[in-house]
Order: C-alpha cells, then sequence, then structure tokens
C-alpha cells in the first residue's frame, strides 16, 4: 500500500513537470510574438509594412516649361482699322529667336500683310484695292511665368517695305500686344502702327465742298494667334 501511493506521487510530480515544460514551449513558439512582433492575441498574419503616400504631382499645365535656346513662333492675325481712312489688315509672320531665360525672348521675324484699301488714288471705292506690305521687326516678349499657362507681354519694332507706286504704305513699323500662352499655343491683343513715309491724302466731297483729309500713320487693333516650338517642349 506505501508503494501504491509512492507511485501516484511520483506520477503526479512528473506529469506537472511534463505539463509545465509544454507551456513554456508553447509560449515561446506562439505565433504571436515570432520574430520580435506582438501580434494581436488569436491573429496569426504578420504586420504590413506601412503605405506611405506618395505626393501629388504638379499640374502638368502648371510645371516649368522653358529654358534657355532657340524659340520659333508662326502667328495669323487679323486687323480692324481704327478709322475709315486707315487700312483693315490680315498678316501671316514669323519669328525665330532666343530664349534667354525662361521670361526673356529676343528674336527677329517678318510679316506678310495684306492692306484692305477702299481709299486708293485718294478717293473712297466700293471695290478695295489689296496691297502687300512686308514689315520686318525685332521681337521682345516677356513671360511672367515659367509654366505652360502663363500672360505674357510682346514688343515688335521695324521696318515695313513695299514696292506699291501709288499709295505709299512705307515706314516705322511698331507692334505692342499682350496675351496668354496654352502651352504651345498663344492667343494675344494689341495694336500696330506704321509711320507713313509720305502722308496719305484723301478727297471727300462733303455738304458739295471737295474736303481733304491728311493720314500720317496706319494703325489698327489686332488679335493674333500662334504655335510656338522651342523652349522645353
Amino acid at each position: 500500500m506505501k508503494r501504491f501511493f509512492l507511485l501516484i506521487l511520483f506520477s503526479s510530480c512528473w506529469f506537472s513537470a511534463f505539463s509545465q515544460i509544454d507551456d513554456d514551449v508553447e509560449v515561446t513558439s506562439s505565433p504571436s510574438e515570432k520574430n520580435g512582433f506582438i501580434y494581436p492575441e488569436g491573429s496569426f498574419e504578420r504586420p504590413q509594412t506601412q503605405n506611405f503616400q506618395k505626393p501629388k504631382g504638379q499640374n502638368p499645365l502648371l510645371s516649368p516649361i522653358l529654358t534657355q535656346g532657340w524659340r520659333l513662333f508662326a502667328e495669323f492675325g487679323v486687323q480692324k482699322a481704327f478709322n475709315k481712312y486707315n487700312c483693315d489688315v490680315i498678316d501671316f509672320s514669323c519669328s525665330l529667336g532666343w530664349q534667354f531665360n525662361p521670361k526673356i525672348y529676343a528674336g527677329i521675324g517678318v510679316a506678310e500683310q495684306a492692306y484692305v484699301d477702299y481709299w486708293y488714288f485718294g478717293t473712297y471705292s466700293t471695290e478695295p484695292n489689296l496691297a502687300l506690305v512686308l514689315p520686318l521687326f525685332a521681337d521682345f516678349r516677356y513671360d511672367w511665368f515659367n509654366m505652360k499657362i502663363t500672360p505674357f507681354i510682346e514688343c515688335r519694332a521695324g521696318y515695313a517695305a513695299t514696292d506699291d507706286e501709288y499709295n505709299n504704305y512705307s515706314g516705322f513699323y511698331y507692334s505692342p500686344s499682350a496675351g496668354l500662352r496654352l502651352w504651345k499655343f498663344n492667343i494675344s491683343f494689341g495694336t500696330e502702327y506704321v509711320k507713313l513715309n509720305r502722308p496719305w491724302r484723301f478727297l471727300e466731297i462733303v455738304n458739295g465742298q471737295k474736303q481733304i483729309t491728311t493720314v500720317e500713320q496706319q494703325a489698327t487693333y489686332t488679335i493674333k494667334l500662334s504655335y510656338e516650338w522651342g523652349g522645353n517642349f
């Protein structure tokens, strides 16, 4: 009987020690503490790496565009005369030059202009005369911002020439304007003047009396559309 109680006591101690070892192994190998990470209880998934949101990119229409280098403009324009003595004009022009920095451009250009003149030979006619005028000019431009969308100002100055032997359209040429660039496209509004080498004289009959009007410059309001190459396109 004594041996039986000793056997039961020995078995209880052995089973208790075995259970303690199993608990230790289970704790140390618990999936919630693998590799030094502590997981929520009952979870067997590894922690996910933190997702860092990429910074939003700049609007491509507002991103920098111009760099130092050549720049070319091809332009179409329509001009409305200041008064009935001046000529309406349709013109095509191009300008080639150098972009010194993101804001300053300087170049040279040439235009081919068709003058719609109702006062040929100094008297009014219902059928207009079309005269060809060729301005050669220096072109200066300032873009306010180095972006694909930016306002700008422009100034052209030079000399307008024609071979018309009756009406003299030649003289000093000057054209300031302001506009907006939309990536490669430009729209501008301004004025254009030609200081005539020889004044125009117009003969009219007013109340039965002859009236002579002298005009010393050709002046128009302008609207122009252009496309450009160069810069950082």
